[in-house]
């Protein structure tokens, strides 16, 4: 997997995650285009955006993992 499709994979999971990518832009407080871009691949997320990502996915897994 390229590192671009890594990266709006991590990003498209996320989304799903937290309820969508409307929904991900308001807990990164992020403009939804951009994440919608970035979701799609069209664009790259900024480093720091991605690490909020993964911080998320890794929650919620651990919140799946107590249910």
């Amino acid at each position: 997997m390229s590192h671009s499709r890594l990266c709006s994979e991590i990003i498209t999971r996320t989304a799903r995650a937290v309820g969508g990518e409307e929904a991900l832009a308001r807990v990164l407080k992020e403009d939804p285009q951009d994440v919608k871009a970035w979701a799609r691949g069209t664009r790259e997320a900024p480093l720091s955006v991605y690490i909020k990502a993964l911080d998320l996915l890794a929650k919620a897994a651990r919140n799946n993992e107590k249910s």
